[in-house]
This record gives structure tokens, sequence and C-alpha cells, in this order.
């Protein structure tokens, strides 16, 4: 996920955002030569309500699980 100036929030299909779903991990960062390469790892604060892209621009890597 790339971004600049904008929120994502992600959600299952046929339900509401944040339902039977949720971000497990983001990963801010970048790839050299294919390889990822982890710069910081967004804390809760920063995903509870989806992902917030202010400021800089970032890479961020997700892992996205449901239940």
């Amino acid at each position: 996920m790339t971004g600049l100036d904008s929120s994502v929030s992600f959600h299952l299909p046929g339900r509401l955002p944040g339902i039977r779903m949720q971000i497990l991990s983001a990963e801010e960062g970048s790839y050299e030569n294919g390889v990822w390469k982890p710069l910081r790892l967004w804390n809760g604060d920063e995903t509870d309500r989806g992902l917030q892209f202010h400021g800089s621009p970032a890479v961020v890597r997700i892992l996205l699980g449901k239940f």
C-alpha cells in the first residue's frame, strides 16, 4: 500500500469496514532489489481506524486477518 494525503480502510465483501477482519501488522519500509527492508512497525493507534497517510509519502506492507 502506498499513499499521500489519504486514508485507507479495508473490509470483507458485503461487510462494513472492520467487521470480522483486522489489520494484524502494518510495517513501513521499502523494497531494495526485490527484498523488503522494514523501517518501522505502525502501532495500533496508527491502524485502528484504517491507515492514515498524511505528511510524507509512505510504503506500508499490510497483513490482514479475518475471523
